[in-house]
């Protein structure tokens, strides 16, 4: 499943970059809009991040495609 994740500030979401970068696929990183489109989230990585302020949701349309 993939994974947005919307940081609350510049500084934050150079945190969550840093936190993240090496553990799980990035696939998108929009510095401007403080958001990441990530792989799988281990439970360890999203605790760390969400302490940040960080907003995730599941990429339903990623996780649709293939299941047709």
């Amino acid at each position: 499943m993939r994974y947005k994740v919307k940081a609350p500030d510049l500084p934050a979401y150079r945190e969550i970059l840093e936190i993240l970068d090496g553990r799980v696929p990035i696939f998108v990183a929009s510095e401007k809009r403080h958001l990441l489109s990530t792989g799988d989230l281990p439970k360890d990585c999203l605790e760390e991040i969400s302490a940040r302020g960080a907003e995730v949701r599941p990429e339903i349309q990623y996780d649709l495609e293939g299941k047709r």
